[in-house]
């Protein structure tokens, strides 16, 4: 993934409460990114992938996205559901 795509998925995770940034003590240019409501990073993890696969839907038309994006809900709370019990 490059440098942009990261960015803006971070900038997701941000928007959705998932993490924060926060600045790195000793390099200036760079950036931390911190769980939020104690997130585990299996969590933070599926976010990401998701959130990815959610960028994807950008190539389908309406009709198609509506469909991958109902799925994608599904197997993201079912995810959610066995990580949160394991």
């Amino acid at each position: 993934m490059g440098l942009g795509a990261t960015t803006a998925l971070i900038a997701r995770l941000v928007k959705r409460g998932f993490v924060k940034r926060a600045s790195h003590s000793t390099a200036r240019r760079s950036v931390m990114v911190q769980s939020l409501k104690g997130e585990s990073t299996d969590t933070l993890r599926l976010a990401a992938v998701l959130g990815l696969l959610s960028a994807c839907l950008n190539g389908f038309d309406p009709a198609e996205r509506k469909v991958i994006s109902a799925f994608l809900r599904e197997v993201g709370r079912d995810v959610m559901g066995t990580l949160k019990e394991g």
